[in-house]
């Protein structure tokens, strides 16, 4: 009986979080598709709340006990609840992005550089690509996938295309604003072809993500009949590619496996009593300070680091995949009292949706909503990135705020030493 209540009560919970997304999207329009907390919401219901929907099929797999189901349901329905809380009374959007696109003068040198950019940026995918079509034609078999997969990251990792990508997004953001051409994309399709072939789909969807929040607020418009069709058909491509690749059917861990695993861990903890389990000062020490900043390769070499998914993975006996999630990085490197510091970084965008408004600050927006996707399924150090990219943005935009100030000052005094001459 007590099962079936809780069950009863996280259904509810689920509808109220689903509606009041929706009731946002609604009302707000395409706004809001800029709104942290409107991302960090829809986040957390993907990788969270939907797959807790369908925690019984997911158990199949791992015969949690009822206990862990019911605990389970309890916990991610207080979020569910929250966040709801959350999205409806702090969602902030940015009426002035009804304006025109403004750029103030002080970005023009990185139109020039945008340019080299854009080039270089080509010719480094466009040979990443040509490797890539030589490994898999060289690859047969059920093998072919993993193959074709590994090469696809050795070659990511060669040529430092995650680090091209976010280059590229800032050249092509700024080149398409100043001159509303598409051709400034070409770098950016070309790196949705390469995920293609490598049947992956992280970095693709940052770009599909990236290109229609930019087309959204452009058209002024939600844009559902460009971008679902995008989505279906990357989603798809990738789930037919590894189904056909493994030799299985496509069923709903396939399908929602992404999701599944990232979500698993929540009542793996449960079931195991690994509550503050994992509290280790020199990787929390490293996740919440400069640490986080640092290349993985690099970080190893410096200090005795294992991030929560990667250590989770190893005591799970599974990839990667199956790590973490930001809920579940609090409570286990915290015990209970995670599940206060898990609403840090919450209030923490609020703010941020206050002060990043204006097409100035919409680029760093978005690489807000990509580094929060991250930090949903993998933990702190991810939202770390970015709040030191933030700290350095501003740092340095303050002092040219305080340039763009001096020059009306001067002039102004020039005109009253003219004027004085002139009376002499």
């Amino acid at each position: 009986m007590f099962f079936e209540i809780v069950k009863l009560l996280y259904n509810l919970s689920f509808l109220i979080i689903l509606l009041t997304i929706l009731l946002e999207v609604y009302k707000k329009k395409y706004l809001i598709i800029v709104s942290l907390v409107f991302w960090f919401s829809f986040f957390y219901f993907c990788y969270i709340a939907f797959p807790c929907f369908f925690i019984e099929d997911i158990n199949l797999r791992w015969n949690f006990s009822d206990a862990t189901l019911n605990n389970t349901r309890i916990i991610v329905a207080i979020y569910n609840i929250i966040f709801s809380f959350y999205l409806y009374k702090f969602s902030i959007i940015d009426k002035s992005l009804k304006n025109e696109v403004c750029l103030t003068q002080r970005y023009d040198i990185v139109y020039q550089v945008a340019k080299i950019l854009e080039l270089l940026g080509c010719l480094i995918i466009l040979v990443a690509i040509f490797k890539l079509m030589n490994a898999r034609n060289n690859a047969t078999g059920i093998r072919a996938y993993f193959i074709i997969r590994e090469a696809g990251k050795d070659l990511e990792a060669m040529y430092h295309l995650r680090l091209v990508l976010y280059l590229l997004l800032s050249s092509s953001f700024y080149l398409y604003l100043k001159r509303i051409k598409v051709i400034f994309f070409i770098p950016l399709i070309l790196i949705i072809l390469f995920e293609t072939l490598a049947v992956e789909r992280t970095t693709a969807f940052i770009v599909l993500l990236y290109m229609y929040i930019l087309y959204a607020v452009l058209k002024r418009t939600l844009a559902l009949k460009l971008i679902i069709p995008l989505v279906f058909l990357l989603l798809i491509g990738v789930l037919f590619s590894r189904a056909s690749a493994l030799n299985v059917k496509l069923d709903l861990n396939i399908i929602f496996g992404e999701f599944f695993e990232t979500f698993t861990t929540l009542p793996y903890l449960i079931e195991h009593k690994l509550l503050g389990f994992g509290f280790n000062i020199e990787r929390i020490l490293s996740d919440y300070t400069y640490g986080s900043f640092i290349p993985g390769t690099i970080k190893e070499n410096l200090v005795t680091y294992l991030s929560v998914g990667g250590e989770m993975a190893k005591i799970i006996g599974r990839g990667y995949g199956l790590g973490s999630n930001f809920i579940f990085e609090q409570l286990f490197e915290f015990g209970p009292i995670g599940f206060l510091t898990s609403l840090i970084v919450p209030l923490l965008l609020i703010f941020f949706d206050r002060n990043l408004k204006c097409w100035n600050n919409l680029l760093i927006k978005i690489l807000f909503v990509f580094q929060l996707r991250l930090y949903v399924r993998e933990g702190i150090s991810q939202f770390m990135i970015i709040f030191y990219i933030f700290i350095m943005y501003f740092a340095f935009f303050y002092f040219m705020h305080k340039k763009s100030h001096i020059i009306p000052i001067i002039k102004k005094q020039n005109k009253l030493i003219k004027f004085l001459k002139f009376n002499e």
